[in-house]
């Protein structure tokens, strides 16, 4: 039987590293994210289209979990321990793309990026939600796990085709809330820490294996 399974060509960068691999399923899997202060962190994600939906997955190992302790605006979730995907249509990032950032304890910021403007900025709509998005959080011995998926058909009206589109998944690392300890990328950063440039970005394909 054939199904529908993901694959991710990445950067040079991330497959140099050794931390691309591919689960038996089908399914691809990133362990070690890049710090922006230096080496690899020991984040597990694992992604995979399945049943109309996208499916992900974040395995954090954190000594010191550090969730935002006060939520007053949805970017106050920004102050604590979390992970992060963006679906970009496109690789340069022109056209729009949507985000969501999931805490330790399963709080979601999720928000749209407009298209860029003539002079070359963008607009941050912190209120934008999903439709379809699920996901579920839960403490470990080692720090903290993410899980979630969203339906295809959704990002498909931002413009995202399943079968081959773009895709940022971050880590950001606390000491404490409100205080950065490192950014982390599944893509070796480049420069100062910036999140929402296309070096950021790694491209995935879906194609069919068989069982």
């Amino acid at each position: 039987m054939n199904t529908k399974t993901v694959c991710c060509i990445l950067s040079a960068a991330a497959l140099a590293c050794g931390c691309a691999t591919s689960a038996p399923s089908g399914a691809r899997s990133i362990h070690g994210f890049h710090k922006h202060v230096g080496g690899l962190d020991e984040t597990d994600f694992r992604c995979r289209v399945d049943k109309g939906r996208f499916f992900f997955s974040f395995d954090v190992k954190d000594e010191h979990v550090s969730p935002a302790t006060e939520i007053k605006h949805p970017l106050d979730i920004a102050n604590g321990d979390r992970v992060e995907v963006y679906f970009v249509p496109d690789k340069d990032m022109k056209t729009g793309y949507r985000c969501a950032e999931i805490d330790c304890d399963g709080r979601v910021l999720s928000y749209s990026v407009s298209p860029v403007k003539p002079d070359g900025s963008k607009d941050y709509d912190w209120f934008w939600k999903f439709k379809t998005l699920k996901t579920d959080a839960k403490r470990t011995p080692q720090g903290y796990r993410v899980d979630g998926s969203v339906e295809v058909a959704e990002l498909e009206t931002f413009g995202v085709d399943a079968a081959d589109f773009h895709l940022g998944v971050f880590r950001a690392d606390l000491s404490k809330p409100g205080k950065l300890a490192a950014w982390c990328s599944a893509v070796e950063p480049k420069g100062p820490p910036n999140f929402h440039q296309p070096a950021m970005l790694f491209r995935f394909t879906a194609g069919k294996n068989a069982d």
